[in-house]
Formats: C-alpha cells, structure tokens, sequence
C-alpha cells in the first residue's frame, strides 16, 4: 500500500517521529511549541495533526483520560530493541512511506 504525505504532513510527521517517547507515544503538546513548526498556527497543526491520525500513523486511546495522548500504529519507541521492531524503529517520514509499502501495517492486529 503506498501511502503520500503533503509537505505538512512530511514536517509533523518527521517532528512527531523525532519527539516520540517510549511505548510508541506521542502527545499533541509536545510538538506544539517545536521550533521547526513555529510558523504553524495551532489549529492549523491541529489539522495536520487529524490527517495523519486519519491515514492510521496513530490512533487516540479513548480509555485514556489524557485528551492528546497518542500511540503510533507503527514501531517508532517501543521498549524491544530496533532489530526485534519490523528490522528497525521507524523513525523517518521515508522509513514510515517504506513500512507501508512494504504491507507490514498488516502485521498490526488493528489494521
């Protein structure tokens, strides 16, 4: 499956990759105040932030009382070293285009 990215979503993505924390998670907040997406308004990061949820890069847990606490769908952080995760973290905008090409999103039990 060949997944594409607009030049926004390349940027959030590559932000939210790089400010991931183990399990897997990211929370909106923390990428809000980034430098390299300063000239982003909130609601429009928010927008872009929706998309890339939308295209099954994260997902909310609504069992969670933390409003903007998300978990990839794909092994970005997890606690297993790199080469047990899929041959690696996927910690790039072209590592995650490659993991989806690759059909190992069907490997997930959600997907």
């Amino acid at each position: 499956m060949k997944i594409t990215f607009t030049e926004k979503e390349e940027l959030v993505l590559q932000v939210c990759l790089d400010q991931a924390w183990e399990p897997n998670m990211i929370c909106f907040g923390d990428i809000v105040d980034d430098e390299r997406l300063k000239h982003f308004q909130v609601d429009t990061l928010k927008g872009v932030y929706g998309s890339l949820v939308n295209k099954n890069i994260m997902v909310h847990d609504p069992n969670i009382d933390h409003d903007d606490l998300y978990y990839f769908l794909l092994p970005v952080r997890t606690d297993d070293e790199p080469e047990q995760c899929f041959d690696g973290y996927v910690d790039t905008v072209e590592k995650v285009k490659q993991w989806f090409e690759e059909d190992k999103h069907k490997l997930l039990s959600w997907s």
